[in-house]
């Protein structure tokens, strides 16, 4: 015959471990949340839009590049020209770096050129220049903080 002892309780889990992973959930929500908010105020997950415009008194450039620190892109004639008005868009990542749009007069000392950078919609940067232009700006401005 087996004999119980009524004094003995039976064991229990430790309760501690529970707390700490309570904590470590409560933590982790309000780490989560704050992140959520910092995208939410800032305007998107990190990229914007930059739109580069080049127009001119004539109606051509010959050489003209645009772009950022991901992402360069270069349209070049020797012979022929760049039709105006002229137009492109890349997303800006968020990040150090920068932005520019520059272009050279197939004309030089006839007419002028003009450059412009929007982000968001916004101008940022524009010059007008007879024989070569350049706009540009900075990433780090170029996102709300």
């Amino acid at each position: 015959m087996t004999s119980i002892n009524v004094n003995e309780s039976p064991v229990q889990p430790p309760r501690r471990p529970l707390r700490w992973a309570i904590a470590a959930g409560a933590a982790l929500i309000v780490v989560a949340a704050a992140a959520v908010l910092v995208v939410a105020l800032r305007g998107g997950a990190g990229e914007r839009t930059a739109r580069f415009e080049v127009s001119a008194d004539g109606t051509e450039v010959m050489r003209l590049t645009y772009g950022s620190r991901d992402e360069t892109h270069g349209l070049r004639s020797d012979r022929d020209t760049i039709e105006l008005p002229w137009s492109a868009e890349l997303q800006i990542p968020e990040g150090p770096g920068g932005v520019l749009v520059s272009a050279v007069n197939a004309r030089p000392g006839v007419g002028t050129v003009t450059c412009r950078l929007l982000v968001g919609g916004e101008v940022v940067a524009e010059k007008t220049a007879a024989d070569l232009v350049d706009c540009g700006a900075r990433t780090e401005d170029l996102f709300p903080r």
